[in-house]
């Protein structure tokens, strides 16, 4: 049961000369802030009265005590305090501060009157909604003049989310003038919120000043930038009505970067610059490829962005890559140690959120050169000009179009002296998996590729070359491939009934081998080949057969030891130097998926004969492939033609009578080769399997 209001009273007036001066005392104890305007006389304390009893709705005060003096003048016609002091305690207030801004609550107060003028109330605790509020001040001036002038300070704790929702409130509007998109903010923050104002009964914004700075820690932030999340930020705000600023260190991304935000609230000019966002950060290989840069292999990378808009609509994103710690091994020809120099910056040009030109693309290292720019004028295609390209051995100058929709195709124009083709192709022929397997469509492209020397794996090269493709995404629908000085390699793929055609005429089929990732040890010789893609079937097979005539074989383990097998030792040499040499193989195929079937496969030198079938998985590098091998094929055959008795041996053309049926399994450099003896020596054992002779 509370106790009931007390109020007591005494004044001493005596006569003067101009008048009347009257000394007074009061005090007040346990009344509710809810009856202060019956206790506060009418007339005095000019707007601080009204903002008082109006924003001050609930709690009760103790212990108020007043003392002070007041002239009159004789007639009564004016009235001065000449002096005033006092104040008063209370306890579980509601202060509304700013309407309709949610008022403190529960706050523990003292009132303290600071002479005739001025007044303030200290709060040392209170609750914000959510927030905890202290430290928070409340001082009035001007009691004695006709206007008064209110300054509101306010520290604020708690949760990062009801910080911004205070901050973003329409009646401070210290975030919602330019508003940054935050997605499931979370972490802590510390505040400190101030604010001058009118004691008039409508105050505007612009009448205020209003600032607040704040501390915010184990700062959570959603899709910050691309997508990626900001988390274990420690970040500092300071927010006024001309700016923000904001600085800090955060994981964006999981990368270690220091932030920097400036906005300016000011009006300006058309190229005032309103919002500029830094960021410099440090990213482990790792977090690169986790982004989508594969290329780097080891060590790390420092990252600089710059992000600058204009209050005519316009902006500038300045990217830059240092690589100098960093390990580098690209599909391209070029890679690059740690501790050698290289770096990479580009400076694109925005209108709103959309990409309109880029300006400078470069790219410098040893090795390395990119000089580029783009211009992406309304309802045209972005184009990418490569000014300059060196990149290892590849030398080009040229242009990307950038598909300007999401159906739109990716067209590339290169030519130069030199197109190294070497690292994408060795890390194809390994790579355990290739867009082959993912029938899901990508981007439609078509290209165009004119240059001086195509370098292959292991150095192999065509020259001069030239490729037209097209692709709608899953399947290269068309394409004129030549190169050499008479043409000596030409290939097309053209639309037919139910897929598509394949034909391939080459004096060096090694060559052709290679850079379709079919084979990397076949030197020389010339091929035709004739298939159908089947686009109807499961990853489009592709089934025809391939001719090859006078070519070599080097560093094959599986036939290396099968000739060992054999006894052959002599042709095994062969294989670790100039290569074993084969006049004719004749090899019907169904190609899907990088791997190779084989379909009754054969070929045949004056020293020996082969068969196989069975499959050889270029992706794994692994075979499984069975057959027959006749060693000294060309005195087995010398054999059958013996006047009288050669028939004994091989009544039919092709036949032989030593022979050997062989299985291949396992890896490619490591087989497990077996040879089945007891089909040696047998008359008419390769009837009709070698008809091509």
């Amino acid at each position: 049961h509370l106790a009931p209001p007390t109020l007591t009273a005494s004044a001493d007036a005596r006569r003067t000369p101009a008048g009347w001066h009257a000394t007074f005392s009061a005090g007040l104890d346990h009344a509710s802030f809810a009856d202060l305007a019956a206790y506060w006389p009418l007339g005095t304390g000019g707007g601080a009265r009204p903002w008082v009893t109006q924003n001050i709705t609930a709690g009760t005060a103790t212990d108020g005590h007043a003392t002070g003096a007041v002239d009159v003048a004789a007639d009564l016609s004016s009235l001065a305090v000449t002096a005033l002091e006092g104040g008063v305690s209370a306890s579980d207030m509601t202060v509304y501060w700013l309407r309709p801004v949610p008022p403190l609550e529960h706050a523990a107060a003292l009132l303290t009157i600071d002479g005739p003028d001025a007044l303030h109330i200290d709060m040392p605790r209170a609750a914000q909604g959510a927030l905890a509020a202290s430290a928070g001040r409340i001082a009035i001036t001007g009691l004695s003049r006709a206007h008064q002038i209110g300054d509101i300070a306010v520290s604020v704790d708690g949760g990062l989310k009801p910080l911004l929702d205070l901050l973003n409130n329409p009646r401070l509007r210290l975030l919602s003038r330019r508003p940054i998109p935050l997605t499931d903010p979370a972490g802590t923050a510390s505040v400190k919120l101030r604010m001058t104002l009118p004691l008039e009964d409508s105050v505007t914004f612009d009448q205020m000043g209003v600032s607040a700075t704040a501390k915010l820690t184990k700062v959570h932030l959603g899709k910050i930038a691309a997508g990626r999340d900001l988390d274990d930020g420690t970040l500092d705000l300071a927010v006024n009505a001309d700016s923000l600023k904001m600085t800090g260190t955060a994981q964006v991304g999981g990368v270690p970067t220091d932030l920097g935000v400036d906005m300016d609230f000011r009006v300006g000019p058309p190229s005032q610059v309103l919002e500029h966002y830094t960021a410099h950060g440090r990213a482990t290989a790792a977090q690169l490829s986790n982004a989508g840069v594969p290329w780097l292999t080891g060590g790390s990378a420092g990252l600089d962005v710059d992000y600058a808009s204009r209050r005519d609509g316009t902006g500038t994103l300045g990217l830059a890559a240092n690589l100098l710690d960093a390990t580098v091994a690209t599909p391209f020809g070029w890679d690059k140690p740690p501790g050698e120099a290289a770096n990479v910056a580009a400076t694109l040009r925005l209108t709103g959120d959309r990409l309109v030109g880029v300006d400078a693309l470069r790219a410098e290292g040893t090795g390395l050169k990119l000089v580029s720019h783009a211009t992406m004028p309304a309802g045209q295609p972005r184009t990418l000009v490569l000014d300059e390209l060196q990149l290892g051995r590849t030398q080009a100058t040229g242009s990307i179009a950038l598909p300007s929709g999401a159906s739109g195709a990716l067209r590339v124009v290169l030519h130069g002296s030199a197109l190294d083709l070497s690292a994408y192709l060795k890390q194809r022929n390994s790579g355990p998996q290739t867009d082959e397997d993912d029938e899901t469509p990508g981007r439609p492209w078509d290209v165009n590729l004119q240059f001086g020397r195509v370098i292959l794996a292991k150095d192999e090269a065509l020259a001069p070359a030239s490729v037209i493709a097209a692709s709608d995404g899953l399947h290269i629908l068309h394409a004129e491939i030549s190169a050499g000085t008479k043409g000596e390699v030409r290939a097309s793929i053209v639309p037919a009934a139910g897929g598509r055609r394949l034909s391939v005429d080459s004096a060096d089929a090694g060559a052709v081998l290679l850079a379709a990732g079919v084979a990397d040890n076949i030197r020389g010789g010339k091929l035709r080949l004739d298939g159908s893609y089947d686009d109807h079937a499961p990853h489009a097979p592709l089934n025809g057969t391939a001719t090859l005539d006078d070519f070599r074989v080097i560093d094959a383990p599986a036939i290396g030891r099968l000739l060992q097998a054999m006894t052959l030792y002599g042709a095994v040499d062969l294989l670790r130097g100039p290569g074993l040499g084969f006049r004719r193989a004749v090899v019907p195929f169904r190609w899907q998926q990088r791997v190779l079937h084989l379909q009754s496969a054969r070929a045949f030198s004056t020293s020996i004969g082969l068969t196989a079938q069975g499959d050889i998985d270029m992706r794994r590098r692994q075979a499984s492939v069975d057959g027959t091998i006749v060693p000294a094929y060309f005195f087995n055959q010398l054999l059958g033609n013996i006047p009288l008795v050669g028939k004994l041996f091989s009544p039919e053309k092709g036949g032989g009578v030593f022979a050997a049926r062989y299985t291949v399994r396992g890896k490619l450099a490591d087989p497990v080769v077996s040879v089945n003896a007891l089909s040696a020596l047998t008359p008419g054992f390769l009837r009709g399997v070698f008809g091509l002779l």
